[in-house]
């Protein structure tokens, strides 16, 4: 299996490699996998390969206890293990420091060199806020996304039960679609950049993609009954931006 953490992935380094036949005798497909579940669980290989819910706690703690303090990242992990609670929580939204302070008691200061720890060890993204040349005044704080939603929910203390869509269904369908959407954009290089887009008199677009060739915006919406009302968004970005030909 491919290292999941760092630490794993020092040693694997250290160690002779081997390549070694894939038996053919018994022929399985990949687990499929739902909308719902990976809502919940998230979309770690070993998920989908038998590992339960106490697996993905299990890797939440590990990469506070192990990863962070191994690393010396961090000086003080009390003080970033609370913060990482709620950072999960806000996962998906406009980075608040002062709220996060309130919420934690961490200093705001420090706050500002949490945050990129999450990034310099790939366990989250930040998705900055599209400006283009249009005159209007934006929301131009960045939202900050946990990689994977299953590890966002553990991290956040949340119940992996599929009760939790009811409430939290739209929110994580959001989170999904911007992992999906930022890794794909990480993927295929250069000129390729994923925003979102948010005015002070609260026009929004969930996502803004942008490619060599046009920008997209992109409306995310967890329900069966969608209407031309929610796409209100799509059409002031594309009046306002003449690269935006469709969304």
């Amino acid at each position: 299996l491919f290292p999941v953490t760092l630490s794993e992935q020092e040693r694997r380094s250290k160690e002779p490699q081997k390549i070694l036949p894939m038996p053919m005798a018994e022929k399985r497909l990949f687990p499929a996998r739902n909308l719902e579940d990976m809502l919940l669980l998230g979309c770690l290989p070993g998920i989908w390969g038998g590992m339960g819910k106490e697996d993905i706690q299990s890797y939440a703690a590990l990469y506070v206890e192990e990863e962070i303090q191994r690393e010396a990242l961090v000086r003080k992990i009390g003080p970033f293990g609370r913060f990482l609670k709620i950072a999960a929580v806000e996962s998906g939204k406009n980075v608040n420091l002062t709220g996060v302070s309130q919420e934690t008691g961490v200093p705001i200061s420090t706050l500002k060199d949490f945050y990129p720890v999450l990034e310099d060890t790939f366990v989250g993204f930040s998705v900055n806020s599209f400006s283009g040349s249009a005159r209007t005044r934006l929301i131009k704080a960045p939202k900050f996304y946990f990689f994977d939603t299953g590890v966002r929910n553990a991290l956040a203390g949340l119940p992996l039960e599929s009760g939790m869509l009811a409430t939290e269904g739209g929110h994580l369908f959001e989170h999904w679609v911007a992992c999906e959407l930022y890794w794909r954009a990480s993927y295929l290089g250069r000129g390729y950049c994923l925003y979102y887009w948010r005015t002070v008199s609260g026009a929004e677009v969930d996502f803004v993609l942008e490619t060599p060739d046009e920008i997209i915006p992109i409306e995310v919406k967890y329900s069966s009954n969608v209407s031309p009302r929610d796409a209100s968004g799509i059409e002031k970005f594309i009046n306002l931006y003449p690269g935006a030909k469709r969304g």
